[in-house]
């Protein structure tokens, strides 16, 4: 948040007009504001990138490289708000708007009394946004509340409401269940990633709290859907397979090993500000020469991550560059992604092929070869377990004729 309330401080003074592309490469045009910056941090979407990134990118738009931070907002754009028709949430086969409307609408308590008509229903939301601003001005900081109710509507739903019709008295809005109505007496699993805020790991456990076998699994260091494909582990999907199987959790030891997100140290705009890889026995390359191999270590793994909130098959880099991914293997178990003079700092283009496996540890396994400055050429073999606690990326190459035998700590 050090870095985050200048940066806000500096949104706010002054909004920024940007261009900049998102996940799957589609240039998005928008304005750079508090709004944006608020959609970013509560969407989380795509959530490894926003969180890898958030704090680099904010201290780098602070020391005028703007790039990062704009291509976050651009790819949160592609992928939260349901009302942008270039979404792929427009699509009702992947998302009905129409349908977490109406959940919305009538499930949740709003703000305003809902068994009002709308155009009373409007002026009670108002008065009630009137004293929230002067009793609790801060309930969204940093953000202001007029910067969160700016989001789109699936996200600050503060306004989405105001308009849905007004619900039968028997059957009101707000109140899900018949009064006093028992939980049924089942099995029940609640499955809570514990950096989610959208559903929280409070709420999950008042959910699991309702059954009288309700049991709630924390998964460490994960976000808001954890048994899906997509997840940062395999590990929830596991155990809803043994709890449907069998109505026991079963061995959940795994839900507190899925390891913490390497966070981006910093964004660079030339190669020769990143810190070298760590010289090994066998390595005759120059220091300079280790801070390309880290350079071309820190751009795959950000396109690594740029994969994973990607639905088009393609995108491009940074600063330039595009990749390609393909499945690859027997049954689609690993994926392979062409990188094209890819570039994550402006000096060095990277081109060559990553293989992403998916067995449980991911691993990572790149044959790239790098263009740097001063006509400087080298090919290199990177490798490291992604989901591994403190896992170090294995470099192996050369570069302008010297051998380079390095590791550093994986990106």
């Amino acid at each position: 948040m050090d870095h985050v309330r200048p940066l806000l401080a500096q949104l706010r003074l002054e909004p920024l007009p940007a261009r900049a592309a998102d996940s799957d490469g589609k240039e998005r045009a928008f304005t750079a504001d508090p709004v944006r910056l608020a959609t970013v941090m509560f969407g989380s979407d795509p959530p490894w990138a926003t969180v890898r990134e958030l704090d680099a990118a904010a201290r780098a738009f602070l020391d005028g490289d703007r790039a990062p931070l704009l291509r976050l907002m651009a790819e949160t754009i592609g992928s939260v708000d349901s009302e942008d028709a270039r979404n792929s949430a427009a699509d009702i086969m992947q998302w009905s708007a129409g349908l977490e409307v109406a959940v919305m609408c009538h499930d949740p308590p709003q703000i305003f009394d809902m068994r009002l008509p709308p155009a009373l229903r409007a002026a009670d939301r108002d008065r009630v946004l009137g004293e929230r601003r002067r009793s609790y001005p801060d309930t969204y900081a940093p953000f202001s509340i007029d910067e969160y109710r700016g989001m789109p509507l699936d996200y600050s739903f503060i306004d989405q409401c105001v308009a849905w019709p007004v619900a039968p008295a028997d059957h009101p809005a707000g109140q899900t269940t018949a009064p006093n109505a028992p939980y049924p007496d089942i099995p029940a699993l609640v499955i809570s990633g514990e950096l989610d805020n959208m559903t929280t790991p409070a709420d999950g456990g008042a959910a699991a709290a309702a059954f009288i076998h309700g049991k709630q699994i924390l998964i460490a260091n994960s976000f808001h859907v954890n048994a899906l494909p997509h997840a940062r582990s395999g590990c929830a999907a596991d155990i809803v397979r043994h709890f449907i199987a069998t109505r026991e959790a079963g061995d959940t030891r795994c839900a507190a090993e899925v390891p913490p997100l390497r966070l981006v140290s910093r964004f660079a705009l030339h190669a020769d500000e990143v810190d070298p890889a760590v010289a090994e026995a066998g390595n005759t390359a120059s220091d300079g020469a280790l801070r390309l191999a880290s350079t071309a270590v820190e751009t795959v793994g950000d396109i690594v991550v740029r994969v994973a909130g990607n639905s088009s098959g393609h995108g491009v880099g940074l600063r330039g560059g595009t990749f390609r991914i393909a499945d690859s293997g027997e049954s689609g178990n690993s994926r392979r992604i062409t990188l094209d003079q890819v570039r994550w700092t402006e000096d060095l283009a990277v081109s060559g092929t990553i293989d992403e496996s998916r067995d449980r540890a991911r691993t990572v396994h790149a044959k790239i070869t790098i263009e740097g400055p001063g006509q400087v050429r080298g090919t290199i073999d990177l490798q490291w377990p992604d989901l591994e606690s403190n896992a170090r990326a294995r470099i192996r190459g050369d570069i302008s004729g010297k051998t380079v035998v390095a590791e550093m700590p994986a990106p």
